[in-house]
């Protein structure tokens, strides 16, 4: 089952990948979606070129996660009856993954869901849906 990992841009191997949610390992998942972004501006005086620029606000874009249809059930059937992903408060998104020098990175990435998928394959992999995620904060390289 490969894994398609973006951070920030950067595609990651899912060999070295752990995802929880909802307090429980996510193991069927085959992609995770999510990207940090800083505004940021010239300041320009007199003349042509700037003389300094000036950084704003954070923002997070390209939120979505990807699932294999037994993860969506796992994670709906962990909610109380009547509830669906949609109902969900912003949860947090436990993200463990190897940078490339060996070291483990550890990002929180707090999210809701966007939509509520429903369908049904007959591929051999499985049905899987490509959900997007509404980022509301991200915790980068978080020690505990």
């Amino acid at each position: 089952m490969p894994i398609n990992v973006q951070i920030a841009g950067k595609a990651y191997d899912g060999v070295d990948m752990e995802i929880q949610m909802l307090g429980n390992d996510i193991t069927g998942f085959y992609s995770l979606k999510y990207n940090t972004v800083i505004q940021s501006q010239n300041n320009h005086g007199k003349g042509r070129k700037p003389y300094s620029y000036s950084r704003g606000r954070i923002d997070y874009t390209g939120g979505s996660i990807g699932l294999y249809l037994e993860a969506l059930n796992d994670i709906e059937n962990s909610l109380p009856a009547g509830t669906t992903i949609l109902d969900l408060p912003p949860l947090p998104i436990v993200v463990r993954y190897n940078n490339g020098t060996g070291r483990i990175i550890k990002d929180i990435v707090f999210a809701t869901f966007n939509e509520m998928p429903r369908g049904m394959g007959t591929d051999e992999m499985g049905s899987k849906f490509e959900i997007p995620l509404h980022i509301v904060d991200v915790k980068h390289n978080v020690t505990k």
